[in-house]
C-alpha cells in the first residue's frame, strides 16, 4: 500500500473514531446535568457537575478537526484558567493558588488554549512537587492579557517531559491564537512560564 493510501486509511479510521467518540460524549453530558435534581447531596452534585464540565470539553474537542487557521472566540479567560486549575487540583496534591479579579477577554481558540494552560499547569505542578507550590496569576497589560503560572522547584527543563514535546505544545497553541510564549527560569530554583494572548479589541486596561 502506497503513502497516499496509508495516509487515506488513517484518516478514514480518526474520523470514524471522532464520530464513536462523539456517541459516548453526547451521553456522558446527558447523564450528568444535574440542573433539575434539587435532592441531590451537594458532595454528589459538585461531582456530576465537575464531570458535566469534562464532558463538555470533550464536546469540544470531537466537535470538529482542530487546526491552527481555526477562527477565534472571545473568552473569558479568567473563567477558562480557574476551569483548568480546577482540573488540576483533581489530579496533582500540589496547593495551587489563583490571583485573578476582573474579567478579563481575549479572542482565542478556547480549546487550544485549555491545552496550553493544562499542559503548563502539569509541568509546575510536577517540578513543585508534594512540599511546593504553585501561582497562577491572569492580568492584563495594554493590549494584551497575561496567564502566569510561577512554581518553586527545581527550574525548567530538569523535570522529565511526560509526552516527550515539552513546551512546543504550548508554543504552537499560543501562536495559533496569536499570542507568545515567555519563559524566566534559573538559575535559582522556581520557574515562571507567562502566556501573552491578545486582548479583545477596545479592552481598556486596568492597573
Amino acid at each position: 500500500m502506497g503513502v497516499v493510501g496509508s495516509s487515506h486509511q488513517e484518516s478514514r479510521a480518526l474520523g470514524e473514531l471522532r464520530h464513536d467518540l462523539k456517541q459516548y460524549v453526547a451521553v456522558g453530558v446527558l447523564l450528568t446535568q444535574v440542573a433539575h435534581e434539587e435532592s441531590l447531596d451537594p458532595e454528589v452534585r459538585e461531582r456530576l457537575e465537575r464531570l458535566n464540565q469534562v464532558f463538555l470539553r470533550m464536546e469540544e474537542l470531537t466537535r470538529s478537526p482542530l487546526s491552527s487557521t481555526s477562527e477565534g472566540w472571545l473568552v473569558d479567560l479568567v473563567d477558562l484558567v480557574e476551569e483548568c486549575v480546577s482540573f488540576a487540583r483533581l489530579t496533582h496534591d500540589v496547593p495551587l493558588d489563583v490571583n485573578s479579579g476582573r474579567s478579563i477577554k481575549a479572542v482565542c481558540d478556547p480549546v487550544l488554549l485549555r491545552r496550553a494552560v493544562s499542559n503548563v499547569l502539569d509541568n509546575a505542578t510536577r517540578a513543585a512537587g508534594r512540599s511546593g507550590r504553585v501561582v497562577v496569576r491572569v492580568d492584563s497589560v495594554p493590549g494584551e492579557a497575561l496567564v502566569e503560572v510561577s512554581d518553586d522547584g527545581d527550574g525548567f527543563g530538569r523535570i522529565p517531559s511526560v509526552s516527550g514535546h515539552g513546551m512546543s505544545i504550548v508554543d504552537e497553541a499560543l501562536r495559533a491564537c496569536q499570542g507568545y510564549l515567555e519563559i524566566i527560569s534559573g538559575p535559582a530554583p522556581g520557574t515562571t512560564v507567562r502566556m501573552h494572548i491578545p486582548l479583545e479589541a477596545g479592552t481598556e486596561h486596568v492597573s
